[in-house]
């Protein structure tokens, strides 16, 4: 079992890359390989090429960088597990919700919209 603390920090560090990768998510289809798919490792790449370019870091800032997002890899995606169906029920929520707003035109294009978008980290199940 996780402890609270190691919970906190997990999840601090999971929001902090996640906002850190948003903007990449945003561009993703002119850096999507053929397949449609990008690993982690491929989607720290984007991220830190974006950053390097953005922030103009240097070679150590961008290794350092590197090494951070590897190293906390593996807990970020415990993390990501552990939240993750809390995470969807909680969009499933607000899709509902905002389905509930819309005329029943709107509601097939909406369904159509949240289809198209379901290529990020299981937020829009």
């Amino acid at each position: 079992m996780i402890g609270p603390r190691v919970r906190a920090t997990a999840a601090l560090l999971f929001v902090f890359a996640a906002g850190a990768l948003a903007g990449v998510f945003v561009d993703r289809h002119h850096h999507v390989p053929a397949s449609g798919t990008v690993s982690p490792a491929q989607e720290h790449d984007i991220a830190i090429a974006e950053l390097a370019e953005f922030l103009e870091l240097d070679d150590q800032q961008v290794a350092r960088i590197h090494a951070i997002l590897d190293d906390n890899q593996q807990i970020v995606q415990q993390m990501w597990e552990q939240l993750r169906p809390e995470v969807q029920n909680a969009m499933q929520h607000v899709h509902e919700q905002i389905a509930a707003q819309l005329h029943p035109h709107q509601l097939e294009r909406f369904h159509q919209w949240l289809n198209r978008h379901r290529t990020g980290p299981g937020l829009a199940h």
